[in-house]
């Protein structure tokens, strides 16, 4: 897929914007302090508008976009303090795209891949994959997130 639209010069400049807003937001989540992560305004907006805006943008045209957007998610999800907050957003990362790209035959090589680096990236600390397996195997009435994602990177 193509990074920057071919078409209007509109197009590719809204797509610079949300690529320039990306890195924008990925350097704030990885630099900004514990005190702004933890605030009910930071959260607040973490839930009712990036993590859905991220997940979207991991299902758009733009190779870049979603790169950037798994980014921010890896970061978020190797903080402890950020798991716990973000349970229902990731469990709909999981299910609308990384497991949907490593379990549909359709999905592509590279989509396909990069959800494998993906997991491999988050899943290389023991404590998140202990997390994941307590809060959404253990959980029965969650998606089995974590074994789902060991059967989809054996197969």
């Amino acid at each position: 897929s193509k990074d920057i639209p071919e078409g209007t010069g509109s197009e590719a400049v809204a797509l610079s914007s949300r690529l320039l807003a990306l890195q924008l937001l990925r350097s704030i989540v990885a630099d900004s302090g514990h005190a702004f992560r933890s605030s009910k305004q930071f959260i607040f907006g973490m839930k009712t508008h990036l993590a859905p805006t991220l997940v979207t943008c991991c299902l758009g045209t733009s190779t870049v976009a979603m790169d950037i957007s798994l980014q921010i998610f890896d970061i978020l999800i190797r903080r402890d303090s950020s798991r716990a907050w973000l349970k229902f957003e990731l469990e709909t990362l999981f299910t609308t795209v990384i497991l949907r790209f490593l379990e549909s035959p359709t999905a592509g090589y590279l989509r396909r891949r990069r959800a494998i680096l993906f997991l491999a990236s988050i899943f290389e600390e023991p404590q998140v994959m202990v997390d994941f397996f307590v809060n959404y195997d253990c959980d029965m009435s969650s998606p089995h997130i974590f074994s789902r994602s060991v059967m989809a990177l054996t197969s």
